[in-house]
């Protein structure tokens, strides 16, 4: 349907970038779930297309950015091109700048900034892209309502963020806000959003215990334990169940210390 919708419209139509968005989406739904790469590429064109054929002044244009952004970073998470990553920034930057003041969506677009600029630091350690990504994830937090789900995923991502600023330079400021970040996490995510709880406890157990801080492993990831079974026993296919007993025993192995 997305097809015909695109191929019925004519090239200068205001309505066909957003059926070309809309053809995008479908695709990138499909990719999430197939992983076919000529799904993503086709997802990517499309968005493209759309972003490209929209005018500047377009509240359409954020959004069609922010989509071509993703499917970009999801491409460079499958061929490691930094040439993909560079323009996933890129248009991640674009969709921020033209996100209006006040829009409800400014946060969740500088979510996706930062880990765009998390994941360049991570192939090239440059302490600017990590400086300016941990900026960008204080910007989105606090933008974020207390009660957003989507609060969790911004105080995860800086938490990562200040560890690896840990890890380079040492400071004990930035120990203890990582930490009382990743609790922030974990306590909103226990109530709006439990895959990123556990997975905030097990970045920071992890995390814990290469620093040999065992008491502090422990406590992270009894947190996760006790998300994990809520997990649990929220699921209904054996399969996820099995899944998830995993995640149980490596948070026991975990909290054992």
């Amino acid at each position: 349907v997305y097809r015909q919708a695109v191929a019925a419209t004519l090239n200068d139509s205001p309505d066909r970038p957003s059926f070309l968005n809309n053809l995008g989406n479908g695709l990138r739904t499909r990719y999430d779930r197939t992983e076919r790469m000529p799904d993503l590429e086709e997802a990517i064109d499309a968005f493209r297309q759309a972003a490209a054929t929209t005018s500047k002044e377009s509240p359409y244009l954020p959004s069609f950015l922010n989509n071509l952004g993703n499917g970009l970073h999801a491409r460079y998470d499958r061929t490691g091109s930094m040439t993909d990553l560079e323009e996933a920034i890129d248009a991640f930057r674009q969709a921020v700048a033209t996100t209006p003041n006040g829009s409800p969506d400014w946060a969740s677009r500088m979510n996706n900034l930062g880990n765009g600029l998390s994941t360049r630091y991570d192939r090239t350690s440059s302490m600017t892209d990590l400086a300016e990504a941990i900026n960008v994830y204080r910007q989105s937090v606090a933008a974020t309502p207390s009660d957003s789900t989507g609060l969790p995923r911004s105080l995860n991502n800086m938490g990562n963020g200040l560890r690896d600023l840990y890890t380079r330079n040492g400071l004990p400021a930035d120990l203890a806000e990582a930490q009382s970040t990743y609790r922030n996490a974990i306590e909103l995510g226990r109530e709006a959003d439990h895959d990123t709880a556990l997975t905030s406890a097990r970045n920071w157990g992890s995390w814990a215990l290469e620093r040999h801080a065992w008491q502090e492993a422990s406590g992270a990831y009894v947190h996760g334990f006790k998300v994990a079974e809520m997990l649990y026993r929220a699921q209904v296919l054996r399969s996820s169940k099995e899944s998830w007993l995993r995640e149980l025993r490596g948070m026991h192995s975990g909290a054992a210390y």
